[in-house]
């Protein structure tokens, strides 16, 4: 058992007074477990940040990726923590009853345009796509999660190079009209005309249901990545997303028929990390060996439903046992393990549940939900190069308790949104450069007489 090492604070008796008169201008949440105490106790604080932390990295669970706000598209090559494919299955919609094309019409162009959000990666490296045809019926009132298999015609059905880059934050100017950020994908013709041209006027485009029973919907999946790649969030919801068709008929030239996504509609994602084939040796015997040691040098975050990070304190009530404890604040600090730099940026926010007996998780006492965002931290912090936790009501619950403990599960927040990824500094790693960087947690207590 690793003992802490206590470093006694004595507070100057000035210092608690002018301390009692700003606690009006705090948030209760800022002084947990100081409000407790006797004042007389609050002169004697200690604080040690050994206490031992197991930590190891497991498979997350599949996750629920259908009526999401927006969906991830992209491929990544990544030799630490293996590959990663997404795409997603939607339906379309015709924008509007009993579809007519007009006599004689000649399609011109088509093209599947879908608005773009968040993006993580080298963005100027090309992707390659496919966008094929679904072969079996999706459904909007069905549940699908990350690992679904999509069953699709093997013809791709873009039109030319299927390798794109994307403009995520560029917004173009048409016509004196600002263009939000979009990705914009040419359609084979022969497909086009095969498909919906020729049913002009015809049942199949009379209404929704109608046109999503002929065709089941359309899965756009990325197959390979020059360099490192890169993830992007899309919104099939936006109004400029959608199949443009541009064509012309007896009568008229440059015509336009925009077939929709929109709310209704059925739209799932899906994740493929390829079995971490690609993974390195050590995330592999961590978390395909279920090695928990080599937690200690590194941990991994992969969102996505790559990889959660779990974390343990088992040594903390038999450090604490025996004495009346208070605990005034308890930070978990975690640092990235690789210099944070380039486009592969770092999660913005992660956040951390207690695990249950059953393997699901629950809110901690000091979850943002009960204490706001403020106080429970998770963000990570450009300047220190970290993110910190505040479980001060979790750490004291612990120690005042003889229930089993199962411990703490950290998750990339909108892990099913979000294509970041970190590696996290394991609670005692050999290598020196990151001895200051290792995952600990600050304990500030009090004891009462």
């Amino acid at each position: 058992m690793k003992k802490g090492i206590f470093k006694k604070r004595y507070v100057p008796l000035l210092f608690l007074i002018c301390g009692f008169l700003l606690i009006g201008c705090n948030k209760e949440s800022d002084i947990i477990g100081l409000g407790i105490q006797p004042p007389s106790d609050l002169l004697n604080a200690y604080f040690f940040d050994t206490t031992s932390v197991l930590t190891y990295s497991v498979i997350d669970d599949s996750l629920r990726t259908d009526k999401l706000s927006q969906n991830v598209i992209g491929f990544f090559n990544n030799s630490e923590m293996g590959n990663l494919q997404a795409g997603v299955a939607f339906h379309l919609f015709p924008s509007s009853r009993n579809v007519r094309f007009g006599d004689g019409a000649i399609l011109d162009s088509a093209f599947l345009i879908i608005s773009l959000r968040a993006y993580v990666g080298d963005t100027l490296a090309p992707v390659d796509f496919g966008l094929y045809e679904i072969n079996n019926s999706i459904s909007a009132d069905s549940i699908y999660y990350s690992t679904k298999q999509v069953d699709y015609n093997s013809e791709n059905i873009i039109a030319g190079s299927s390798s794109f880059i994307i403009r995520p934050s560029t917004v173009s100017i048409e016509n004196n009209v600002a263009i939000m950020p979009h990705i914009k994908i040419p359609l084979k013709k022969t497909w086009i005309d095969q498909k919906i041209i020729s049913k002009s006027g015809q049942p199949e485009l009379s209404d929704n249901e109608s046109f999503v029973q002929y065709l089941k919907g359309l899965y756009l999946v990325a197959l390979s990545a020059s360099k490192g790649g890169y993830m992007t969030s899309v919104d099939l919801k936006a109004s400029m997303s959608g199949l443009v068709l541009h064509y012309k008929n007896n009568e008229k030239d440059s015509l336009i028929y925009t077939f929709i996504v929109g709310d209704r509609a059925a739209r799932f994602s899906t994740y493929n990390h390829f079995d971490f084939a690609n993974a390195s040796s050590h995330f592999q015997q961590q978390v395909l060996m279920n090695d928990m040691n080599s937690g200690a040098e590194k941990v991994y975050l992969k969102a996505l439903g790559g990889t959660n990070v779990r974390i343990k304190f088992p040594h903390i009530r038999e450090t604490l046992k025996n004495q009346r404890v208070v605990i005034n604040k308890a930070e978990l600090v975690l640092c990235p393990y690789n210099e944070v730099s380039g486009s592969y940026f770092v999660p913005e926010k992660i956040t951390l549940s207690k695990v249950k007996s059953d393997g699901g998780y629950s809110f901690l006492p000091d979850d943002a939900i009960f204490q706001g965002e403020q106080y429970f931290g998770g963000n990570f912090n450009l300047s220190t190069k970290e993110y910190r936790f505040r479980i001060t009501k979790y750490i004291q619950d612990l120690i005042q308790s003889n229930e089993p403990d199962y411990g703490l599960s950290l998750f990339i927040t909108g892990r099913a949104v979000r294509g970041n990824s970190v590696v996290l500094t394991g609670n005692n790693p050999v290598n020196p450069v990151q001895v200051s960087k290792r995952m600990r947690l600050e304990i500030t207590y009090s004891l009462l007489n």
